[in-house]
């Protein structure tokens, strides 16, 4: 299944990419209308879901325009404000409040796509002498999801969703490797991950990657990088990407 996501905003591209991580499926993304149209036409998708407001042409122009080219595809239309206009739905066009929950999303697709989604396969399980324990600390529930996937494959995995509960998580899990979001509510990653390595020797070297969509969040990590072993990852990021960090702070010992 090949999915093409058409949306200005890379947090909401990157959350759809999570909402549909149970199944088989090629992304590719677009920023903007014009990539919207070039995209289509060169992926081929059998789905396109796009923000109802993507600029500069709305999505109702970028489909006909897609539609003119001789490309006809199954679309999702994302409604992120209460105020934008209740489209009426086709057999080829649905709609979809956004941020939309899990269940909400599959049961629309289902709808343009009946029956063609296909359950991504479980991935083996990994034969390991001791478990390493690594803890997710992320606020929106998806990525957490997300994460825990990738991770639950060769790890134990615990989570926390603010700053504060990553402290008091740590303390009693005690794990070999921290995942924190930088901006979280009640208190930082970046904070609480300085308060855990000064209230606990035990804790000051262990290994922390830090993610955050913002730009200005990875600039700030290489001018001010923490004390103790740390990476910075971009969202969105690749799971050989995660994996590959993760193995070099924990394998190998």
């Amino acid at each position: 299944m090949k999915i093409l996501i058409a949306d200005a905003n890379i947090e909401h591209r990157f959350q759809i990419r999570i909402l549909l991580r149970p199944f088989e499926v090629e992304f590719q993304e677009a920023r903007n209308s014009f990539e919207a149209v070039s995209s289509a036409l060169e992926f081929k998708p059998d789905l396109i879901v796009l923000d109802y407001q993507l600029p500069p042409d709305h999505a109702f122009p970028t489909l006909q325009k897609i539609e003119k080219a001789g490309l006809s595809v199954p679309s999702l239309i994302l409604l992120k404000q209460s105020g934008e206009l209740d489209l009426p739905s086709g057999k080829n066009i649905q709609t979809l409040p956004f941020p939309a929950g899990q269940d909400n999303l599959h049961a629309a697709l289902e709808k343009l796509l009946p029956g063609q989604l296909s359950v991504r396969k479980e991935a083996p399980q990994v034969r390991v002498t001791s478990i390493k324990k690594v803890l997710i600390a992320e606020d929106t529930q998806e990525i957490r999801f997300m994460l825990t996937v990738f991770l639950g494959e060769k790890y134990e995995v615990g989570e926390s969703s603010d700053g504060e509960e990553l402290i008091e998580k740590t303390r009693i899990f005690k794990p070999d490797l921290i995942i924190t979001d930088v901006v979280m509510p009640r208190l930082s990653g970046w904070r609480a991950v300085k308060k855990i390595r000064e209230e606990n020797s035990d804790f000051e070297n262990i290994p922390v990657i830090f993610i955050s969509g913002l730009v200005k969040d990875r600039d700030l990590y290489e001018t001010l990088k923490p004390s103790g072993p740390s990476a910075f990852l971009l969202k969105p990021f690749s799971k050989d990407q995660l994996m590959g960090l993760i193995s070099g702070f924990i394998e190998s010992k």
